[in-house]
């Protein structure tokens, strides 16, 4: 990869994620060590496509936010919608994608026990990381896509696991414009593939006849010692194969999601309750916090927070701070520490109500027996086992390390 265009397009990934806050502080550091790495790459293939599932993403995400904020709600009780992403979130995505990198790095000689090396003479012939590192973005930017427009559809969504009408933004609910976005997403990056490969050139056709020289094909496969051509038909069905591994991926992380993570509905808006971060909804306030807070309101006075716990009772009687308690007639005590009790007894009882009242207005409609995943933790399982089903399914198609090719150009 080119360093100076991989270091250049960083930077204006960085600059453009500053001006929209799409990331935060975090986020933007773990994206940097995720550009550094796919840089270390001899391709610009897995640089390209990184560069192409947030530029997508990102634009996605932007696509009538206005409306889609209005769809859910904030657990904090304002309006939903996607705020700034953090390292969780941007790992959950490229992780999977940046350890095959480093493996398939190692594989070519560019990072070894010695140190890092130069190679720009490495060429493509089957290799199945590759076909994992393409699986992960493929199956993420066809799940991103899938969300972020799937839930403009005017259709509602349904459960992937019942096939019964849901609110929008459910886990585990699809739509077909959903599905359509995701494919597309998937196809994008199986069209950015083909078009950036290098291709390893081969003097030997694939019916095993020596071709004159200068009329090298480009191979593929595996079929015995010799490589069909990559020509369209080869070029359009891997895109093909890419597009079902990413509708794959979709579908996966809905199933996921409907089985293993909470989705918490809002009964009095009847919206789905989003936690920032993508963690998971709490469905009712901590009973500690309400208590705590309110215990707070008792204890601190409006007028002035720094009055001793005497200054009350002086006030109540019209009269200043005395140096003594024995200045202040014992009914009068006894009087105002009645009145406070009752106060603090009204405070508590105006706490547990509401309580109640937020404890009713949220329910689980998803999730609620095996429940124990966050939405990153759903999409970084969905990458991993995406990309293991990818470059098991292209090992045994016999897709894997073409004999007749050398691996080097030239």
């Amino acid at each position: 990869m080119n360093l100076i265009f991989a270091s250049l397009a960083t930077t204006l990934l960085v600059a453009r994620a500053l001006s929209r806050n799409s990331l935060t502080t975090a986020g933007i550091l773990s994206a940097i060590l995720t550009a550094i790495i796919h840089a270390l790459h001899p391709w610009n293939l897995p640089f390209v496509l990184l560069l192409t599932f947030y530029g997508l993403a990102m634009r996605a995400t932007r696509v009538k936010h206005e409306v889609k904020a209005k769809l859910t709600v904030s657990s904090s009780g304002g309006a939903g919608g996607e705020g700034a992403r953090n390292h969780v979130q941007v790992l959950a995505n490229s992780i999977v994608a940046s350890v095959l990198i480093l493996v398939h790095c190692y594989q070519l000689g560019v990072i070894s026990s010695r140190g890092f090396a130069q190679r720009k003479d490495v060429c493509f012939h089957g290799d199945i990381v590759v076909i994992g590192i393409i699986a992960n973005y493929a199956s993420t930017l066809g799940d991103t896509l899938a969300s972020e427009l799937g839930i403009l559809s005017k259709t509602p969504p349904v459960m992937i696991t019942t096939l019964r009408k849901t609110p929008p933004g459910t886990n585990g609910g699809v739509t077909l414009l959903g599905v359509l976005a995701g494919g597309a997403g998937s196809a994008i990056i199986g069209l950015v593939s083909v078009l950036l490969f290098p291709y390893c050139p081969s003097s030997i056709d694939g019916s095993g006849i020596h071709l004159p020289e200068g009329g090298a094909h480009i191979p593929l496969g595996n079929n015995g010692n010799y490589c069909p051509a990559w020509g369209i038909k080869e070029k359009a069905l891997f895109v093909a194969f890419v597009t079902v591994i990413g509708v794959s991926g979709n579908l996966l992380d809905s199933l996921l999601g409907a089985v293993f993570q909470k989705s918490v509905v809002d009964i009095r808006t009847q919206k789905i309750v989003e936690a920032p971060n993508g963690v998971t909804v709490a469905p009712q306030f901590p009973k500690s916090h309400l208590l705590e807070a309110n215990k707070h309101q008792v204890l601190v006075q409006p007028s002035s927070p720094h009055l001793s716990t005497r200054a009350p009772i002086h006030s109540h009687l019209g009269q200043g701070p005395q140096s003594s308690a024995a200045a202040i007639p014992a009914s009068a005590i006894a009087s105002e520490s009645a009145r406070r009790r009752n106060a603090v007894a009204a405070e508590k009882d105006d706490a547990m109500e509401h309580e109640q009242e937020h404890e009713h207005s949220r329910a689980v409609i998803s999730g609620l027996r095996w429940g124990v995943l966050n939405n990153n933790e759903v999409n970084f399982a969905m990458a991993v086992s995406i990309s293991m089903v990818a470059m098991i399914v292209w090992k045994m198609a016999g897709m894997a390390k073409c004999d007749s090719c050398s691996g080097v150009i030239g």
